[in-house]
């Protein structure tokens, strides 16, 4: 069995050369290397020329898209891929040795390896992210991995159309809730052969925290509706409202009207009450329970800008 790496690229002229030393290390199990050129303005394309003539022995392709977004990059090789697996990196990250081998090892049959990583911010400073068991409720709180830590069978991804390239932000969960809701196989492993790398400025997918926050929030709220009320575990739908809950009081700042009609649709019909622990403020909880939740929002609101004043 064997994989293809596929790498969006967009102004990375100081990470690309290493991420591609990074994918050499993973030895014969990469059959093909695709770098996305995704509108670059720097020296991005002649470096992947550079990398790929001093290592003539790596079957390495360079391609172009215009369409902005990491999504159409990602996309496009897909017609192309032969191998049976997919590796997804983003330019600023990096493969530890054996990383696909060791997940292609011990994949079992299944569709999507997800599996942990270690998280390094801009002061090289290390975290290792390990992702939830549960996978339904790994997609409802973002910790399932991450696009180049896991590994996906290349079948699965053309079965659901690849990326959503009309998706600004979460593409990631996204996807990963397209192929749950598929039928494909997960399989969580704890490698933690990937690095990912903090990058203050630069990458492709980028928006506003408006827009982040309404995909975020929306699409937490599709999934639960489809799958998590229709599993009927009454404590993975009690920790998804609170996921939700949570996610509605990001958004409340940005969109009001949004967070309120989530409010309204999914929390308030599910007899949704946050506790102490999970607001950190009594007098929330209290204006909450007697207001309700717009008024306690927009108390919260007040308050935060005369802690700012």
């Amino acid at each position: 069995m064997s994989a293809s790496v596929v790498i969006p690229c967009y102004n990375v002229e100081k990470y690309i050369y290493e991420c591609l030393d990074s994918v050499k290390l993973q030895g014969e199990c990469v059959d093909e290397i695709f770098c996305v050129d995704n509108n670059s303005s720097d020296n991005t394309i002649n470096v992947i020329k550079k990398w790929g003539e001093e290592n003539p022995e790596q079957n390495i392709t360079l391609l172009k898209e215009t369409k902005p977004g990491a999504c159409a990059a990602r996309n496009k090789p897909l017609e192309l891929i032969q191998s049976e697996w997919i590796q997804f990196l983003d330019a600023d990250d990096l493969l530890l040795e054996d990383k696909i081998s060791l997940q292609i090892q011990g994949s079992n049959g299944c569709d999507l390896i997800y599996d942990s990583f270690v998280k390094r911010d801009s002061e090289n400073s290390e975290i290792v992210i390990i992702p939830n068991i549960d996978v339904a409720l790994g997609i409802m709180e973002s910790n399932l991995g991450n696009t180049c830590s896991n590994l996906w069978r290349t079948v699965a991804i053309k079965s659901i159309g690849g990326w959503n390239e009309k998706q600004t932000s979460s593409q990631e969960y996204d996807l990963l809730s397209r192929l749950y809701q598929e039928g494909v196989s997960f399989q969580m492993q704890d490698n933690c052969k990937t690095v990912i790398r903090e990058r203050v400025s630069g990458q492709i997918s980028q928006g506003n925290q408006k827009l982040i926050w309404e995909n975020y929030t929306n699409l937490r709220v599709s999934f639960f509706k489809q799958v998590i009320q229709k599993q009927k575990d009454s404590s993975a739908i009690q920790k998804s409202l609170t996921i939700i809950f949570g996610a509605t009081q990001i958004l409340y700042k940005h969109n009001p009207d949004l967070a309120v009609k989530i409010y309204d649709t999914i929390l308030k019909p599910n007899d949704y009450i946050p506790t102490v622990t999970t607001i950190k403020s009594r007098f929330y909880l209290l204006t909450y329970r007697i207001l309700g939740y717009r008024f306690a929002e927009h108390f919260r609101t007040i308050l935060r800008k005369l802690k700012r004043a």
